[in-house]
């Protein structure tokens, strides 16, 4: 449920206000259902003080926070700074979320001061800028989120620009949100208004969000005008040549081969710490050369990169995803087509790369990832490899007889949290039925709990699966049954 009424016009703090308290009583005064609506909206539970829809009061707090929330904003002091902003800004500001380039002319025309943030008196200016209220980031912002459809990023770029916006405010934030959002016109227009390429320190961050994201587009911009290129990110622009350049002929890597920053590296120097997320060792730089270059097909040198040794079943280290190069191909990236998904995942089934390795975040495997995007192309070039878990998981049947066929005792197998492959059922699933059937047929306990003590039908009851609750509680299952706790691990298969 989000309003995001600051797209069309821009409320007071007064109607702020008014609204943390309608929001208070409403939940005060509202059932477990109208509690679970209107905590729809958060972006992240653990930002609030109770996220709860059991509590019986929403918190001053936690209200301004889900009203920020509704309205498009992490957090409440990014929308606190957004509304005290001065007015003629704030007018800038919907012109560029909404695309309407008449208006933001009109705007800078009558105060081109308003093409930067500026608050009303007695409002004590943020220590950083909070980016959103930043004119230009809310350009591509606004494409990002689909307010702006009207094609016009490079020219209100340019008009802000012009009346004196600063492309470089926040340590070029602007430049690293346009590549980060996936806005290329508006790369492009503050490349050409002199945007640093390679960042604020000339240690190549806006380039490291392009390889991350998989923007090959973006990327290749990048490297046409100039971009500085380590042997990663030479990776993911497919440049061969370059790439073996940075080998000797023992096959060591010359220096400078990992020189540039990782993802986020901005972000990390702003907190005081380094921009290289992991050490540069020959291993870690083939690891990520390795993940860009099929993040941006560029599979020639993924070849090349495997031959020199590079590990195909590493967790690549010093990204946020901390999962495999399979991880990210299985769930595309970027934009990604469906043929280009499917080319790069059997270019690394071809080449070993394993499926059943877990991500360290979540504890997924890559199929269990693409099921979780309902990427169903992925799902199905590894479901022939997919474990008891991720096959229940992703609502294949056929693959479940398959391995019960080879081995019943895989009913009642457990996996790395102690839970069963019954406890893998969920409310997305269409034939959640027949897997009950066929599990229940080969031994497993409707009983059983996980590790923390969870049974087989809490589980399935929390996911939203009525029909499935209902399916097990016919077969004895009960939310507090105290089960057979299973000892045999899924990984021993």
């Amino acid at each position: 449920m989000i309003f995001m009424t600051a797209v069309c016009r821009v409320e007071t703090a007064e109607e702020v206000e008014r609204r943390v308290v309608r929001l208070q009583a409403e939940f005060a005064a509202g059932d477990a259902a109208t509690r679970r609506r209107l905590l729809e909206a958060a972006h992240a539970k653990e930002r609030f003080e109770n996220f709860d829809p059991d509590a019986p009061s929403l918190s001053y707090a936690d209200a301004r926070l889900l009203i920020a929330n509704q309205e498009g904003y992490a957090y409440w002091g990014k929308y606190e700074s957004y509304l005290h902003l001065e007015p003629a800004v704030q007018r800038v500001i919907v012109a560029v979320r909404s695309g309407d380039i008449a208006t933001l002319r009109e705007a800078l025309g009558a105060d081109p001061a308003a093409a930067n943030p500026r608050w009303i008196a007695g409002f004590r200016r943020p220590a950083r800028i909070p980016n959103d209220s930043i004119p230009l980031f809310c350009v591509s912002e606004g494409v990002f989120r689909g307010t702006n459809r009207q094609g016009n990023e490079y020219d209100m770029t340019r008009l802000l620009v012009a009346a004196g916006a600063d492309i470089h405010i926040e340590d070029d934030i602007v430049l690293a949100s346009a590549i980060s959002f996936d806005v290329i016109d508006a790369v492009a227009a503050l490349l050409d208004e002199g945007a640093a390429i390679d960042g604020v320190d000339g240690d190549g961050v806006p380039m490291a969000y392009a390889m991350h994201f998989g923007y090959v587009a973006v990327a290749e911009l990048l490297g046409r005008r100039g971009a500085r290129r380590d042997l990663r990110f030479a990776a993911g622009l497919g440049e061969l040549e370059a790439v073996k350049g940075w080998f000797e002929a023992d096959g060591s890597l010359k220096p400078g081969a990992g020189a540039l920053a990782d993802p986020y590296g901005q972000e990390w120097k702003h907190r005081g710490q380094s921009p290289f997320r992991c050490e540069r060792t020959r291993a870690n730089i083939l690891s990520q050369a390795l993940c860009f270059a099929c993040t941006h097909h560029r599979l020639e040198v993924a070849d090349y990169l495997l031959a020199q040794g590079a590990d195909i079943n590493a967790i690549v280290p010093g990204l946020d995803m901390k999962a495999t190069v399979l991880h990210r191909a299985a769930t595309g990236t970027g934009r990604w087509t469906g043929a280009e998904i499917r080319t790069v995942v059997r270019f690394l089934l071809d080449r070993g790369a394993d499926p059943s390795i877990r991500d360290e975040a979540h504890h997924s495997t890559p199929i269990g990832w693409a099921s979780h995007f309902g990427l169903g192309d992925s799902v199905d070039l590894l479901i022939d490899r997919a474990g008891i878990h991720d096959a229940v998981g992703c609502d294949r049947p056929d693959r479940v007889r398959v391995l019960l066929a080879g081995d019943p005792g895989l009913a009642t197998a457990t996996d790395e949290d102690g839970a069963t492959p019954l406890h893998r059922l969920h409310g997305g699933l269409t034939r959640g039925s027949e897997m009950i059937d066929l599990l229940v047929q080969h031994g497993a306990d409707v009983n059983a709990r996980d590790r923390n003590g969870v049974t087989v039908l809490a589980k399935v009851t929390a996911s939203g699966a009525a029909e499935l609750a209902d399916r097990l509680r016919s077969l004895g299952a009960r939310r507090d049954a105290h089960g057979a706790r299973t000892s045999r691990s899924a990984h021993e298969f």
